[in-house]
């Protein structure tokens, strides 16, 4: 409709007499050599331009819930860079056009992706091993020990949603058909530790910065807060029991898992995205 009503007016400034020759298109309820009302006319002119505008084309917004962001490293050189890349807007075209579940047509649209929620553990996977070979790829990804995951929300805001890197899993090998894994954890008092099978050594930040992470994973500071609340109040540290290590696990499994969305939103071609979207 848009189309035909941008050609009409083209058309009807070149030629005058030729204003309502696409009656089907523009009113099918009138007809040729007859007297209509010119304000009908208009009404439905704007009516039909509505429809169009909104089609509605519908624009979905899914949500899915994620334990994990798998981010590629190809064309990246830093963890952050992997983020933008994975909530890059993309389009979808020809055969792989969204179709539209209000007029059941296929058009082009945008596909954007959006956190909705931040998990409060952070679990990010680097795709190191090629889809066609299965090699492990030959690069240096920087990774931060403070990362800031407000950029990269639905809802923005001016202060900072900051995670901390508190282990790390990385895998040895040239593939992924052989090798082993080794992890480096940070204990509660920052210490960090490298662990590879029966050995465990101590470490510091550069060591743990410097490595070809497989998995990051990143707590919300503010998860951490409350336990050196507790200390400063005079709270006595004591022994930890199969009780603790339970319970512990439990709270970890329910806050990676509850809150955690992905939005996935489809704009049809046209369609203004959210001011917030990435």
């Amino acid at each position: 409709m848009l189309s035909v009503m941008q050609a009409h007016m083209t058309w009807a400034l070149h030629h005058p007499g030729d204003v309502i020759r696409p009656l089907p298109t523009l009113a099918a309820g009138f007809h040729t050599w007859q007297q209509e009302d010119a304000h009908e006319f208009l009404l439905l002119t704007l009516k039909a331009l509505q429809k169009a505008c909104l089609c509605g084309h519908k624009q979905p917004d899914t949500f899915d819930p994620y334990l994990d962001l798998t981010l590629d490293i190809l064309a990246a050189q830093s963890m952050q860079q992997t983020l933008e890349q994975l909530l890059k807007p993309g389009w979808l075209e020809g055969v792989n056009a969204y179709h539209c579940g209000v007029c059941l047509k296929k058009m082009p649209a945008c596909k954007t992706l959006s956190l909705q929620t931040a998990s409060k553990v952070l679990m990010l996977v680097l795709k190191w091993f090629s889809v066609l070979t299965s090699d492990k790829i030959a690069k240096q990804v920087l990774y931060p020990e403070c990362l800031d995951m407000q950029p990269y929300m639905v809802q923005q805001s001016r202060g900072l949603l900051a995670c901390t890197l508190y282990a790390v899993l990385d895998c040895a090998g040239v593939s992924c058909h052989s090798g082993h894994y080794y992890c480096y954890i940070k204990t509660g008092n920052g210490q960090w530790y490298k662990m590879d099978l029966a050995k465990v050594v101590a470490c510091d930040i550069t060591c743990v910065l410097s490595q070809c992470a497989y998995l990051l994973f990143y707590v919300q500071k503010s998860e951490l807060e409350p336990d050196s609340e507790s200390l400063s109040l005079g709270t006595e540290p004591r022994a930890l029991g199969p009780e603790d290590s339970l319970l512990g696990a439990a709270q970890v499994e329910l806050q990676g898992d509850s809150c955690s969305l992905l939005k996935r939103q489809r704009s049809p071609l046209g369609a203004q995205p959210p001011e917030n979207s990435p």
